[in-house]
């Protein structure tokens, strides 16, 4: 304790202090706090001298009279240097009642209880509080959640109104906001009544913020009729111009089944495509944090502005049968040579939409989409998805964007391996592209492992060699085809199973063949001894040294081991009690109780 109570800082000072208050040595613990002024501003955030005043309130019942006599004078004389400043004159003498305030009550001399006196009349409201727990608060709506339920329509016309400007009001507990707090209830009350307030929307004019019309659009869109959607959506477009542009695509995006039919939909949608937002590339800007907004995903940033979510709304629209194609082409167009990468990713989405019901116009929109553009605009699922469908079309037409995209930064090279992997899988490689993974990028055969292992059936060659690949990355992401293994079919199963049983993914990935074996309600391919008897022995040997992971292996290895043993001839049921053998030799957890369940 000698040495805790020497050293300096404020956490070794906290815990000296914590340690003398539960310490039954009252002179000792006094004597430490009064060695350093520091030592009687021991807290919390919210309460900085709370642990020293917790010290006295426990050490002034059994120390000495000498003791307690010097800590009473050091501490009737005790005013921190932020008290007597003159613009903190209301707080003088506060630490002093906090601290003087725990001597226990029976051994206060008259001077004391004077003293506390005239401080419990200088802060007669504000008595000594210890620290409360951290607690975190919504900035909820500026009126009460529970009263807009039972408002009005004319009340609730008369709170957006008084509620139109953004801030928020500290001095409530929790704080309140401002316009957009009460927008966010409005919107979850339209949810809940939307007839109601899809008519109270008709009622809204120039005096009620934007927030609320967007709030209002995103409450009812999917829960009232169309048309009446499609009215307030023009009417808060006409009134709040681009402030509810993006509720308004994302309106027409979730009801496109039904809008499809409505030339107002198409008419939102072409107003929607000169608006400004988003004005800059903001997933390829610093937040200053030291990272780009949305985390530099081009996607996310699209699918938060205005035009990203037009082009979404697009995209749903030509679904359907009812739309009109050619009078979308137009907007199709604008969108895809869209100055900002986040709006052409998004618009990726309705381009690959149109190659089913006009190929050619959705070719030249794709080509003119990738034209002029940083190839990270491939840096997304959506463009994926153009470039792999544009490929299988005219695989020569694009070649030279695929090969780009190959060479560019890794989560470009990434997609566009996985586009290239789709070539290979259908054998549609043409001359002028890399006819192996050993002649792409490292990113680019991770994108085609892991594109190869969503269709392992027909990616069993790529993914043979991808088991063996130099990089982990890749290894890793092949031996997800390991997932599907039980429900291919026999002899894909068996060859798959045999290249990974060699190759170094087995020891890093062993847990994903594992599950699948265990987990398969199918007919086990002919190979699972073997893949037992390999898991085993990789599971035994993390088992002694110690490593993670190898519980979860044996349990799912014993499952399927007995299931081995239940089904199996005689040779395979001498191979089964090896491996059990092999499993209660290192007490394979859970082994016991299921050989108990056997008997």
């Amino acid at each position: 304790m000698g040495l805790l109570a020497a050293s300096r800082g404020t956490a070794l000072s906290f815990l000296a202090c914590r340690t003398y208050t539960v310490w039954n040595r009252p002179d000792e613990a006094l004597a430490w706090l009064m060695a350093d002024p520091e030592h009687l501003h021991v807290g919390w955030l919210d309460s900085a001298c709370w642990a020293s005043r917790e010290l006295i309130a426990e050490a002034t019942r059994d120390c000495g009279d000498d003791t307690l006599v010097r800590l009473v004078r050091i501490l009737l004389h005790h005013f921190p240097s932020w008290e007597r400043h003159p613009e903190n004159r209301y707080a003088f003498g506060r630490t002093q009642y906090v601290l003087l305030g725990a001597v226990d009550e029976r051994r206060r001399s008259p001077e004391v209880q004077r003293r506390l006196g005239e401080l419990e009349r200088k802060f007669p409201r504000t008595p000594p509080v210890g620290p409360r727990n951290t607690e975190a608060h919504l900035v909820g709506p500026p009126i009460v959640s529970s009263a807009g339920e039972h408002m009005t329509d004319a009340q609730w016309l008369s709170a957006l109104r008084k509620h139109d400007k953004e801030g928020v009001d500290w001095s409530g507990d929790p704080p309140t906001g401002g316009a957009t707090e009460l927008a966010s209830l409005l919107e979850s009350l339209a949810k809940r009544q939307p007839e109601r307030f899809v008519q109270l929307g008709r009622a809204f004019d120039e005096s009620i913020p934007p927030p609320a019309f967007g709030a209002l659009i995103n409450g009812v869109a999917g829960k009232v009729d169309v048309s009446n959607l499609l009215d307030l959506c023009t009417h808060a477009r006409r009134l709040t111009g681009e402030h509810a542009g993006r509720a308004i695509c994302g309106a027409i995006r979730i009801t496109a089944a039904q809008a499809a039919a409505h030339p107002a939909a198409i008419n939102l949608l072409h107003s929607c495509i000169d608006d400004p937002h988003p004005a800059f590339e903001a997933a390829r800007t610093d937040s200053g944090s030291g990272q780009h907004y949305y985390g530099g995903d081009l996607l996310a940033a699209g699918i938060n502005s205005t035009r990203g979510e037009a082009a979404l709304a697009l995209g749903a629209l030509l679904v359907e049968a009812d739309t009109p194609v050619q009078d979308l082409l137009p907007l199709l167009d604008r969108l895809a040579q869209d100055p900002i990468m986040a709006v052409r990713v998004c618009a990726a989405e309705p381009v690959t939409a149109l190659l089913r019901r006009a190929p050619q116009d959705a070719l030249d929109l794709a080509e003119r989409l990738f034209t002029g553009v940083p190839v990270d605009v491939h840096d997304a699922r959506t463009t994926q998805t153009l470039l792999t469908r544009a490929l299988l079309h005219d695989t020569k037409r694009f070649a030279a964007e695929l090969i780009r995209a190959l060479e560019g930064p890794e989560g470009a090279a990434r997609h566009a391996g996985a586009a290239w992997s789709v070539l290979a899988m259908q054998g549609r490689l043409i001359p002028c592209l890399p006819p192996e993974p050993d002649g792409l990028t490292p990113a680019a055969r991770q994108g085609a492992a892991e594109m190869a292992a969503t269709d392992p059936a027909h990616g069993a060659q790529l993914l043979r060699g991808m088991f063996r690949d130099g990089d982990a990355a890749v290894r890793r992401a092949a031996a997800r085809s390991m997932r599907a293994v039980a429900s291919m079919p026999p002899g894909v199963a068996n060859d798959l199973i045999g290249s990974f049983l060699t190759s170094p993914a087995l020891a890093e990935q062993p847990e994903t063949l594992a599950r699948s074996l265990s987990q398969s309600t199918l007919r086990l391919p002919s190979r699972t001894i073997e893949a037992c008897q390999a898991l085993a022995a990789i599971s035994t040997e993390n088992s002694r040294e110690g490593r993670r992971g190898h519980v979860l292996v044996q349990r799912y290895l014993i499952e399927t081991v007995l299931r081995l043993y239940r089904q199996g001839d005689l040779v395979t049921r001498a191979q089964c009690l090896d491996i059990i053998d092999d499993l209660y030799r290192v007490d394979a957890r859970g082994l016991n109780a299921a050989l108990s369940g056997e008997r």
